[in-house]
């Protein structure tokens, strides 16, 4: 699968983690947005393809929840991973409830988790702004996080880069 400019820009684009929806064909992947310009802006993004046809969409480009926080100073062993300016990436860790129905994700500069019902993200008649009603904000994470997976119960485990560990959240259906 190659993806045109419009999904994936050859200049602002860091496609990065990939979640399969075995049911319904469908792959999700983040794009970071991380440009080879150091100065641009973070442009990240959610991509969904029907591997079937392979007709593809990019969602909300741009927006708050697929961006870095540009206030979050990642500190990783007490000093901060970038030592001038806040490290800048977007969305990043990705996971799939076991019934493909929950799409999560979270930028890696952030503390902040989302999730969408993964229908919204198949259905490509929508507009990000209609598509945006849809996310939910699950709330604030203790860390900063990049891997990410949920299990058959109904948690969803994290890395938690700033503490060197692993987390897990029971009911992710709740506030964080």
């Amino acid at each position: 699968y190659v993806f045109p400019p419009s999904i994936a820009s050859l200049t602002h684009s860091f496609v990065n983690d990939v979640v399969l929806d075995k049911k319904r064909n469908f792959a999700y992947i983040t794009d970071s947005g991380i440009s080879i310009d150091a100065n641009a802006p973070v442009v990240g993004g959610l991509i969904a393809v029907d591997l079937k046809s392979k007709k593809m969409k990019r969602w909300l480009n741009g927006y708050d929840c697929v961006n870095n926080d540009p206030s979050l100073w990642v500190t990783i062993n007490g000093e901060h991973v970038a030592k001038e300016s806040p490290m800048r990436t977007g969305a990043d860790g990705i996971a799939l409830s076991c019934d493909c129905d929950t799409f999560y994700w979270t930028p890696l500069t952030s503390r902040t988790l989302y999730a969408i019902d993964s229908k919204y993200l198949r259905n490509y008649d929508l507009t990000d702004a209609e598509l945006m009603k849809k996310v939910k904000k699950l709330g604030y994470k203790e860390s900063a996080s990049d891997g990410m997976a949920a299990s058959s119960k109904g948690a969803l485990y994290m890395t938690a880069i700033e503490m060197n560990a692993i987390l897990r959240k029971n009911d992710i259906s709740s506030n964080i």
